[in-house]
């Protein structure tokens, strides 16, 4: 299977730089197209809008003006790749998934927190609910 388009789940700063290392060397060898996706919780997401005082405004728009993905829509532009960005509201893992399904995304590139195995066991996280749910590879990075 070709690699043609790859989407990068960008959370908050520090954990989006692990994953853009994760990502840089196989996107840069394969050409193939980054999609920096940005998923906001719906509290998260109306926050946001409360602070700029805004009623609504589209999740894309909102994501393009993340610190995180500007930074790692820069690095991929230095090294010579267009990333398209994509923002979201809701679960985080329930919209990577849908993305991934809807989509003809080859690779997704996830990060992941250290944590213990109860912690794992009772909490769940997203990279772990994405990795079971989606038919195509998957790269965690783990901070």
């Amino acid at each position: 299977m070709m690699l043609e388009k790859a989407v990068i789940a960008v959370e908050d700063p520090d954990r989006a730089s692990i994953v853009l290392d994760a990502a840089m060397d196989i996107l840069s060898a394969t050409g193939a197209e980054p999609i920096l996706l940005r998923v906001y919780s719906e509290s998260e997401f109306k926050e946001y809008l409360n602070n700029l005082g805004y009623d609504s405004a589209d999740p894309t728009e909102v994501a393009e003006r993340n610190e995180a993905i500007q930074e790692c829509a820069k690095s991929l532009r230095a090294a010579g790749l267009e990333p398209r960005v994509v923002g979201r509201t809701g679960d985080p893992a329930e919209e990577i998934i849908k993305y991934v399904e809807s989509g003809d995304v080859d690779h997704v590139f996830l990060g992941a927190r250290r944590r213990s195995a109860t912690g794992k066991a009772i909490l769940g996280s997203v990279s772990q609910q994405v990795l079971r749910s989606v038919d195509v590879p998957c790269t965690i990075a783990m901070e």
